[in-house]
């Protein structure tokens, strides 16, 4: 793999906060509460802030697995 090829997939598969709390439909700060709280894997690389699309996923497949199951609790 050549090293543009690979830094555009490094970048397609990296999120910022920002790209995230739009995808999620949240504010910033509640991503970064997420992250802070342990619940939203994510890392840091020269100060900046990223999660992974696998990370990101998993996080929306847990939640919506979460709500499911609220919802068929109230039931």
């Amino acid at each position: 793999m050549e090293e543009n090829e690979l830094t555009a997939t490094t970048s397609n598969n990296l999120l910022t906060v920002a790209e995230l709390a739009r995808e999620l439909r949240c504010s910033d700060m509640h991503v970064r509460n997420l992250i802070t709280k342990g619940v939203l894997r994510a890392h840091r690389f020269t100060g900046i802030i990223r999660i992974t699309r696998d990370d990101a996923d998993a996080y929306i497949n847990n939640t919506a697995t979460c709500e499911r199951m609220s919802v068929a609790q109230a039931a």
